[in-house]
């Protein structure tokens, strides 16, 4: 994965947009991700080697699109869900894989910088689509999660 130098996350964000490319060992492009212009609520496109389209990764909401949806994993489940959609979709009940960021308990969330997902793929896709949503986790991580995501620099992460 390799991921340049780009602006945080932030609404009405017209260039220096969040993106990350996938490669495979041999260095042969696997897709991308990046967050397209938004209002209220962030999604991730991920695209394949072809640049298509091929899911969009945003947190369920509610209100129109307006807010994130805080129950939809359960009150209370300190759970924070980011939902796996076909292009062009993002309705409640279209979604057809998820990845989750989980509560670790109070030490772990104050005193590490360790996260923990688990991410449920979408069915009967290939590996290097599944490499694709294992990458965007760690995109989403990067993006939302990680101390410092102004992105002092360069990033690029060998799995």
């Amino acid at each position: 994965m390799k991921k340049e130098k780009t602006c945080p996350v932030a609404p009405c964000q017209g260039c220096c947009i969040p993106a990350i490319s996938y490669f495979a060992a041999d260095g042969s492009p696997m897709g991308s991700a990046s967050v397209p212009f938004f209002f209220f609520l962030p999604s991730i496109s991920v695209k394949d080697p072809s640049g298509n389209d091929e899911y969009a990764i945003q947190m369920p909401s509610c209100c129109g699109g307006v807010c994130v949806d805080e129950s939809a994993e359960g009150h209370c489940s300190k759970k924070i869900p980011f939902y796996i959609y076909p292009p062009g979709k993002g309705a409640k009940g279209e979604e057809i894989g998820k990845i989750i960021k989980l509560w670790r308990g109070l030490g772990t969330e104050i005193f590490t910088d360790a996260s923990s997902f688990q991410v449920e793929f979408p069915k009967g896709i290939d590996e290097t689509a599944k490499a694709r949503v294992l990458g965007s986790t760690f995109f989403i991580n990067m993006l939302f999660f990680e101390k410092g995501n102004s992105n002092e620099g360069l990033a690029e992460i060998a799995i």
